[in-house]
């Protein structure tokens, strides 16, 4: 029961004035989200260039090779920023 006290840090704070801001837990979950999703995206570049590499001049599969390719660097481009604003939020908050 004990170890899911650190999931709540208000509970080992004691007095109120010690706990967190609901800002400072909203951005660590953002954070943790973005990070997974992170993690996610640098998955799919990886495998997005295993299908380019595997294509073996196949047009339909180096065509799906080279979009799964381009919606990947979006999405890594998106979480980037996203990244970026969530620390510069941190930051001002």
């Amino acid at each position: 029961m004990w170890k899911f006290i650190l999931l709540i840090p208000a509970a080992e704070a004691g007095v109120i004035s010690d706990a967190p801001r609901v800002s400072d837990l909203a951005l660590g979950v953002l954070q943790f989200l973005l990070g997974i999703v992170g993690i996610f995206m640098l998955t799919m570049l990886v495998i997005s260039g295993l299908r380019y590499l595997s294509a073996g001049g196949d047009e339909a599969r180096l065509e799906a090779a080279k979009s799964s390719l381009r919606y990947s660097l979006i999405g890594s481009a998106v979480v980037f920023g996203a990244m970026v604003l969530v620390t510069t939020m941190k930051y001002i908050l």
